[in-house]
C-alpha cells in the first residue's frame, strides 16, 4: 500500500498518517521475512527505518506535484521589476498593482491556515512556523483554550473586539494557546510550513 497525498485548496499537499504507517508497516513485514539482510534486527528498529524512507518519498512526490502559488508568481513578478537599473513611469505603477495583488494573495492564504487551526476547537494542533533567526520551531496550541483565559466579566465582548482590531490591523497573526508552555502566545502565519490537525498534515 503506498502513502497516499491529497490535495486540499490550492493544491496544497496533506499527507495520509494512516496510510503512510500502513505502508511502513508493510514494508517492515517484509523486510522482517528476509532473514539475511535485516538479520538481528528488531521489528522497531525496521519500522523506524521505513517510515523514514516512506516519510521522505512522500514529501518529494508532494513538493514534485505542488504547483507555483500565485504568491510566488507575485513576488518574483515585482523582483523583476524592482531589478531594472531604470524604471518608468508605467512599471511604477504596474508594481503598485501588482503589491495590491500580492496582499490579497497572502490574506488568502492567512485565511487558509487559521481556519485549519481554528477549525479544532478544544484539540491540540502542531503548528511548525520559521522564527525571525532563521530556525524552525514546532508549537502545539490549543485553538479554543485561549478564551477561558480573559478574565472579568465582559471577557466575551472585550476578547471579540480585541480580536476584531488585532486581525485588522495585523492580518498575519493569530493570537494561540501554547500547551506546553501554558501561556497565549502569537504565530506568524506567513511563517507557517506545516500544520498538523485531524490526522492529516498540511504542508504550506
Amino acid at each position: 500500500m503506498k502513502a497516499r497525498i491529497v490535495d486540499i485548496t490550492n493544491a496544497r499537499p496533506v499527507y495520509n498518517l494512516a496510510a503512510i504507517m500502513d505502508a511502513a508497516h508493510t514494508a517492515t513485514r517484509a523486510c522482517v521475512k528476509s532473514t539475511v539482510a535485516y538479520r538481528g534486527w528488531t521489528y522497531a528498529a525496521i519500522f523506524a527505518r521505513q517510515l523514514s524512507r516512506i516519510w521522505a518519498e512522500a514529501k518529494a512526490k508532494a513538493v514534485a506535484a505542488q504547483p507555483v502559488t500565485r504568491a510566488e508568481i507575485l513576488h518574483r513578478a515585482i523582483a523583476c521589476l524592482e531589478a531594472k537599473e531604470r524604471t518608468t513611469p508605467e512599471d511604477r505603477e504596474k508594481m503598485v498593482e501588482l503589491r495590491a495583488e500580492l496582499h490579497r494573495a497572502n490574506a488568502s492564504d492567512y485565511d487558509e491556515k487559521r481556519g485549519l487551526i481554528e477549525a479544532e476547537k478544544g484539540r491540540i494542533v502542531a503548528v511548525t512556523f520559521t522564527k525571525k533567526d532563521g530556525t524552525e520551531r514546532e508549537m502545539k496550541v490549543q485553538p479554543a483554550k485561549l478564551k477561558f483565559h480573559v478574565k472579568g466579566d465582559a471577557a466575551a465582548d472585550a476578547r471579540q473586539r480585541a480580536v476584531a482590531t488585532r486581525k485588522a490591523r495585523h492580518p498575519n497573526l493569530l493570537p494561540v494557546w501554547d500547551v506546553d508552555a501554558q501561556a497565549p502566545r502569537s504565530i506568524n502565519l506567513g511563517t507557517v510550513t506545516r500544520i498538523a490537525a485531524g490526522g492529516h498534515v498540511h504542508v504550506f
